[in-house]
């Protein structure tokens, strides 16, 4: 990560907070200290390219720890900080030409051990099986009075996949009943 990238983030973290970082921690924290660990995090988390994309793929989970008197007025003053963060993370991550698998999460908790002029983040990929597609529902077959006895599902004119269990789920990742070789296709 380069100078000109932090110091890019550093500057639309600046205005974004500009006097609450102040207000709430005096001097001993400024929104250089947070846009670094944000940056760090970032860096640290990132995985190797996957599905056929060229671009690593950046965490989409930071966890911002901070002493909870300071949690308390944060919340209280920017109810939207992680809402913002989280934009300028999908920013961050574009001027590195890194890719993230869906919308940053910011999480901003409170903890004891934390002094209130100190700041620790920490990111992980968050991984939701439906996060990115949406659950279908099950329709019930008996009210339709229609029940095929060989259900079947074609693939590519090819591939022949018996439809035998009640629910079944598809797409490209390994874990589901029917798996798809196509790195445009969801995952679930």
């Amino acid at each position: 990560m380069n100078d000109q990238q932090i110091i890019r983030l550093e500057t639309r973290l600046e205005q974004l907070v500009e006097g609450m970082f102040a207000y709430i921690f005096g001097k001993r924290l400024r929104a250089h200290d947070i846009a670094l660990q944000l940056a760090r995090a970032m860096e640290n988390g990132i995985q190797p390219p996957a599905d056929g994309d060229s671009r690593p793929v950046a965490p989409n989970r930071y966890t911002i720890s901070v002493n909870p008197h300071v949690q308390a007025h944060i919340l209280r003053l920017y109810p939207a900080l992680s809402d913002i963060l989280s934009g300028q993370m999908i920013e961050l991550a574009a001027s590195f030409n890194y890719r993230m698998n869906s919308k940053p999460q910011i999480l901003l908790v409170a903890d004891d051990d934390v002094a209130p002029g100190k700041v620790f983040v920490q990111a992980d990929h968050k991984i939701d099986k439906h996060e990115t597609t949406a659950l279908m529902q099950p329709i019930n077959i008996s009210a339709v009075n229609i029940a095929p006895s060989n259900p079947q599902l074609i693939i590519a004119g090819e591939r022949v996949m018996d439809l035998t269990q009640v629910f079944i789920t598809i797409g490209r990742s390994e874990d589901n009943h029917i798996i798809l070789d196509d790195p445009y296709a969801s995952r679930y």
